[in-house]
């Protein structure tokens, strides 16, 4: 299990969006001074005036289970990022033998189950290293299609033009990587250089360009990132990949209350559940692999795949659906691994929302 801030909203008038939701919240008290956040962030939990937590929100990379991640998906007033591109957007990619391609990303998808394509794969795509500040090569991870969408057209001064999903990432100068919802004409985002340097133009026009197919590729740098039409956008890990499972330590069920265990079970039981977690998880990956070799697409071949098999998802929610979220998901009667997920946002919630965790009693200590 991993959770790790990826960002929060922001606003050019103000320096952390608590100051935002204070702002709002002082519509009907004008007098109020700074230093009364936590106070009237309090006066407005107490009294439920929850219109402005909506105004401000908070997105996470949760690595865990395929046990746990459907539980997380249950809490529907959050969005979880599955970023999408067009089928027609070219991706450079960098063939070990010869030129420079740009191919469709719907035909890489294509391509990539058909083994005469497979030096194609090992060359990889073009990427930009965020420590070292220049494209280089990386390699394909996968590429997925993921559904029909409603898509946006984004359109540079000079003339680059790229069709993806709203919450679809650009990197943006001096900001990192934003999504496309949050990103307005005059932003700045970086594109292809010269000689491996990247170069950063505006944004001219942002409109709706209907619903089509889509696609996205995860590749294997930590930069996660690709090439598309030239512009530098983030790539999905909205799969996991059949390399590893987190082992659960046996618990026994509680029986009075169906939604809890109790940590009370012997060394040696919890000794054999976690080897048999093992065997099963080393079978299934055997099979998998055995599928994926006979030409079975990832997606189909999936469903051999144990639940401890580790997954990653990128939840986003404003601070009144993180509010009651940690409420939920905090309490004692939480399945211990999706409680453990629940406290390590909570963690970085605190930190960047002290005033309102404050307020919530979650930071005892104060600001």
């Amino acid at each position: 299990m991993n959770v790790k801030f990826i960002s929060r909203s922001e606003s050019p008038e103000f320096d952390t969006p608590e100051q935002l939701m204070v702002y709002c919240a002082r519509v009907s008290s004008p007098r109020q001074t700074d230093e009364n956040y936590e106070r009237l962030l309090a006066y407005c939990i107490e009294h439920q005036h929850w219109s402005i937590f909506e105004l401000a929100d908070m997105t996470v990379e949760i690595t865990t289970t395929r046990a746990i991640a459907p539980q997380i998906l249950r809490h529907r007033s959050f969005s979880f990022q599955e970023f999408c591109i067009s089928g027609d957007s070219l991706i450079t990619t960098l063939p070990i033998k010869g030129r420079t391609k740009k191919i469709s990303i719907a035909n890489l998808y294509r391509y990539q189950s058909d083994p005469r394509m497979k030096v194609l794969f090992q060359g990889g795509v073009r990427v930009f290293d965020e420590d070292k500040g220049v494209f280089i090569r990386s390699t394909i991870k996968e590429v997925f299609k993921t559904g029909v969408k409603p898509l946006l057209k984004v359109t540079l001064e000079d003339g680059k033009e790229i069709k993806s999903t709203k919450d679809h990432k650009f990197l943006v100068y001096g900001r990192g990587f934003l999504p496309l919802e949050e990103l307005k004409i005059g932003d700045v985002v970086a594109v292809n250089g010269q000689e491996l340097t990247v170069r950063w133009k505006q944004i001219v026009s942002l409109e709706n360009s209907g619903e089509e197919d889509t696609y996205d590729i995860e590749v294997n740098h930590v930069s996660h990132n690709y090439v598309a039409n030239g512009i530098v956008v983030h790539n999905s890990q909205r799969y996991a990949l059949a390399t590893g499972i987190e082992v659960y330590g046996a618990r026994r069920q509680d029986v009075k209350n169906r939604q809890n265990s109790i940590n009370d079970i012997s060394k040696q039981t919890k000794e054999w559940f976690e080897a048999v977690q093992k065997e099963v998880a080393e079978q299934s990956f055997e099979f998998y692999n055995q599928a994926i070799e006979v030409g079975i697409a990832k997606e189909c071949a999936r469903v051999l795949l144990p639940l401890g098999t580790t997954t990653k998802l990128y939840m986003k929610g404003s601070i009144r659906s993180w509010i009651h979220y940690l409420q939920i998901r905090t309490a004692e009667n939480t399945q211990k691994e999706h409680r453990d997920i629940a406290l390590a946002i909570q963690e970085i919630f605190t930190e960047n929302f002290p005033y309102t965790a404050t307020a919530l009693g979650w930071l005892m200590e104060g600001v």
